[in-house]
């Protein structure tokens, strides 16, 4: 399911055209002036977006939103630290499947160098997240 996530402060301003979101919405979904998409909040509630104007730099949306999701369960996962591009995928599967938590730690069996990847030192493990 396409479901386009947002942010609060990202609701008031337009969308940047490279924004990938903007990205997927003109070129996979194939959306139009008018159309309506699948969309949430981060952390709240989903909704519908609605496309108002296409414009040379920017896309002009609206949001309505449903009621706020129910709780998530209460499921964590203890996971000892794999190779970076099992992590991503992890990551990204995880949190589609509703666990509220993830706990990424080393082992006596981990491969040290597991820990250095640019997934942990930057923002990217938040982006597999959303």
């Amino acid at each position: 399911m396409n479901i386009i996530l947002f942010s609060v402060d990202e609701m008031v301003r337009p969308l940047p055209r490279p924004d990938p979101r903007a990205v997927h919405l003109l070129n996979v979904l194939h959306c139009s002036t008018g159309d309506s998409f699948d969309a949430g909040l981060i952390n709240g509630p989903r909704g519908r977006g609605l496309l108002v104007a296409i414009q040379e730099e920017n896309l002009i949306l609206n949001f309505s939103w449903g009621n706020p999701p129910p709780p998530a369960d209460d499921l964590a996962l203890l996971l000892g630290l794999p190779r970076p591009q099992t992590a991503r995928d992890i990551l990204r599967d995880a949190t589609t499947l509703g666990v509220a938590a993830l706990h990424f730690v080393r082992t006596g069996r981990s491969e040290p160098s597991y820990a250095n990847s640019t997934l942990w030192r930057g923002d990217e493990w938040h982006r597999q997240l959303l």
